[in-house]
């Protein structure tokens, strides 16, 4: 593409943007045009892949592009607003990660070895933020190598705070002095100082897991204001703070705290009631199988148990916006709630009702992420229709087990939940492989499961990736039963199952534990 056509197409984009959203909001989506070079391209991979996600769907959107037989590549894609360290390359099996781009804009870039150069970088915010975390590295290694295992090092909540938020207090009086000898550009500043809060806010969340016992547990009690104390500490105030990886992550964690504070079976109950699409002697039923009782779930029909399955992620959104009134107003709630509504309803192909997209709409106080949000629904208008018709499928539990997991019987299972998109599950990838490598020949069998992700996606990634073991994409639904029956919250999760097929670790060691996992494994084969 030549630089003519391609500062056209930009116009174009600017153009676009202006008449279809609004040009006062805090957002500005636009086209961001790439040209790459791969310096020592070994031209066994014909196309690459560009990974990203904005803060107000977090919805992974992936773009595959061809190389041609010099390594070089070009490629468009719409970007909401501007975003760093949620989007990356992967190409000939090399991971660059952690750079800065925005909408309406037009890089030149080289990959060379395992760094990228941004030859056409005009406010030069790529270069200063790499320069700076050398520096910080450099300056402050021990004591972010320290931050890194606080979570897990069984510390109390009010002692892990003050640790957390004194590392904050030095990182940011480091970049101070960086700052005052080498003047970085506002803009790349306040991204910086953002970073470095939600790092903070991001281990604040994450302390609700318990870590301590080698796997990830829901603690059983928190302090009171635990979580208003978080969100009033650390609201999201300007642009900056979503745009950083660390914030998006943050925000995402609190859709998942509030859709589920304060759910419990007499109030999901209650929900399945008022819906009309149960019977009496059903409700009972389904009473009995919140309680415990498996018997009673599997006495209804598959359709039923669907219905269930559907209704439960409308509790969910429903419980998140009943939630979401008791925080302030402000971008911090609207985040949560079009993600939330992004990660609930449009990921399960659901759409809002009007009553819900009008409470939507009072509780979303900046309109362009209103606008925003609404335009990533599927449709460009609100429905009308406030029962619209159920569609579902008949994806049981047993059908689920049996697919991919029943036939494996009287072998040690080694579940991997994970997804393409997803850094850490790359990261376990060499492990895994040599975790498989030991117990070759043992009646143990690896099952990878893949969700959330695209079927060329996955294929590459087992393929570039030579991933062994059993492989599996699963459909939505089969995640969703999947999930709920093994607590899946996140990826990478690991399960292990023994030889009788019962649940003997829900939070399985990660292949990179090493010798933890191969004796927790080697104990199960007794």
């Amino acid at each position: 593409m030549t630089l003519y056509s391609k500062l056209l197409s930009l116009l174009l984009a600017c153009t676009f943007s202006f008449n279809t959203s609004d040009k006062t909001g805090i957002i500005k989506p636009g086209l961001v045009s790439i040209d790459g070079v791969i310096t020592d391209y070994k031209k066994i991979y014909k196309t690459g892949k560009l990974t990203y996600f904005d803060a107000i769907t977090r919805r992974i959107n992936d773009k595959i592009f061809e190389i041609d037989s010099t390594g070089k590549f070009s490629l468009e894609f719409d970007l909401a607003h501007p975003i760093i360290g949620s989007i990356y390359f992967d190409l000939e099996n090399t991971y660059y990660p952690k750079f800065f781009v925005e909408p309406n804009t037009f890089s030149e870039i080289i990959f060379e070895k395992d760094s990228l150069m941004f030859k056409t970088d005009g406010s030069g915010i790529n270069r200063e933020i790499s320069r700076f975390y050398k520096s910080l590295n450099a300056g402050l290694g021990s004591l972010l190598e320290e931050s890194r295992m606080l979570h897990n090092q069984g510390l109390s909540v009010e002692e892990y705070l003050i640790r957390i938020k004194n590392i904050e207090k030095t990182k940011l009086e480091f970049l101070s002095k960086y700052e005052s000898k080498n003047q970085l550009a506002p803009k790349t500043l306040r991204l910086l100082e953002s970073e470095i809060k939600f790092e903070t806010a991001h281990g604040w969340v994450n302390y609700r897991y318990n870590y301590t016992e080698n796997s990830r547990r829901i603690r059983d009690t928190l302090p009171p204001m635990f979580f208003e104390n978080l969100v009033n500490q650390y609201p999201i105030k300007n642009p900056e703070d979503f745009q950083t990886r660390i914030g998006i992550d943050y925000i995402s964690n609190l859709v998942s705290v509030y859709k589920e504070k304060g759910s419990n079976p007499s109030k999901l109950l209650s929900y399945f009631q008022t819906s009309g699409q149960f019977t009496n002697d059903e409700i009972k039923v389904i009473g009995k199988a919140l309680e415990g009782d498996r018997a009673a779930g599997k006495s209804l029909n598959s359709t039923k148990q669907d219905l269930l399955n559907h209704l439960s992620i409308r509790f969910s959104l429903n419980n998140l916006m009943e939630n979401l009134e008791l925080i302030p107003a402000g971008l911090l709630r609207d985040l949560i709630l079009t993600q939330g509504l992004s990660k609930i309803y449009f990921e399960n192909n659901i759409q809002p009702t009007a009553k819900e997209w009008e409470k939507l709409q009072e509780l979303i106080s900046e309109e362009s992420l209103f606008n925003y949000i609404s335009s990533q629904s599927g449709s460009t208008t609100i429905p009308a229709d406030p029962n619209p018709q159920v569609i579902i499928g008949t994806t049981s539990l047993e059908e689920v087990k049996s697919k991919f997991l029943t036939k494996y019987s009287g072998k040690v299972i080694y579940i991997d939940f994970y997804a393409t998109w997803c850094g850490p599950c790359r990261e376990e990838i060499p492990y895994a492989k040599a975790l498989h490598k030991e117990f070759t020949g043992d009646d143990v069998v690896f099952v990878n499961l893949c969700a959330s992700s695209k079927q060329a996606d996955w294929e590459n990634l087992i393929k570039q990736k030579e991933i062994g073991g059993e492989n599996y994409l699963l459909s939505p639904t089969e995640y969703r039963v999947l999930a709920e029956l093994y607590g899946v919250k996140g990826f990478p999760t690991y399960v292990l199952i023994d030889k009788t097929g019962r649940t003997a670790n829900l939070n399985a060691p990660r292949p990179s534990s090493k010798s933890e996992i191969i004796n927790e494994i080697k104990s199960l084969l007794q």
